[in-house]
This record gives structure tokens, C-alpha cells and sequence, in this order.
């Protein structure tokens, strides 16, 4: 047989505010501006001359979108 899962009526009487921890202390940066800029560089250029091979009939109105996203 089944076990029993009982309904508590009024249960929001047995609640109490949390209130969240605060600080933590300040922001660790994963990396600094310096190795980000040393990784990416190389990235963009590559991005950048492989925009320069697409055809002209690709891209409507001259206008070409990329997009990328940056993770720590």
C-alpha cells in the first residue's frame, strides 16, 4: 500500500523569514584584462578575415552580424 502524503492546512503559520547571508567579500575575476585580451585578440582577427572571404551575395545590404559569447 501506498504511504500516506498528508496535506498541512494553514502551513504558511509554520514559515519564518530568512534573511539571506550578506557580503561574501569582493569580486574574484577569473581573469585579468591583460590574458583576456591576449586569448581573444587572436580570436577576432581570425574572425575578422574570414568575414573579409564571405561572397558579397552572402551579405544583404553590405551588413554582416556576428556573434559570439564570452564564458569566464
Amino acid at each position: 500500500m501506498a504511504e500516506k502524503n498528508l496535506l498541512i492546512g494553514f502551513g504558511e503559520t509554520l514559515t519564518a523569514e530568512v534573511t539571506p547571508p550578506r557580503g561574501g567579500g569582493g569580486k574574484k575575476h577569473p581573469y585579468t584584462f591583460q590574458q583576456a585580451q591576449k586569448r581573444l585578440i587572436p580570436q577576432v582577427k581570425a574572425l575578422s578575415s574570414r568575414i573579409q572571404n564571405v561572397p558579397d551575395e552572402a551579405v544583404p545590404d553590405g551588413k554582416l552580424v556576428a556573434c559570439f559569447t564570452l564564458h569566464p
